[in-house]
Formats: C-alpha cells, structure tokens, sequence
C-alpha cells in the first residue's frame, strides 16, 4: 500500500514529476512548490531516487 510522503495518509496517488506520493489536492500543490533538494530527501526517505 502506498502512503501520502508528506502526511502518511494511504493514496494511490503519485505525481509524475517528482514521484513523491500524495493524498489530497493541497498536497499535491504543496509538492509541486517544493525545491529540488527537499523532493530528493523525501525520495531518499522512502528509498528511492529521482531520475
């Protein structure tokens, strides 16, 4: 199953551009503002890396 990267919630959402999974529509506005440096730590977290 996977979870919202930045609040944990279950999700079949992932957004294409920086892969980082999210739940609501805020999150995925919120993810789409964040730098490069912060998508590739979340991407880390969950083990993977942004190609």
């Amino acid at each position: 199953m996977k979870v919202s990267d930045l609040s944990g919630i279950p999700t079949a959402y992932t957004d294409p551009l920086t892969k980082l999974n999210y739940a609501t529509c805020s999150e995925f506005k919120r993810i789409r503002y964040l730098p490069q440096h912060i998508v590739n730590g979340y991407l880390a977290l969950r083990g993977m890396s942004n190609i």
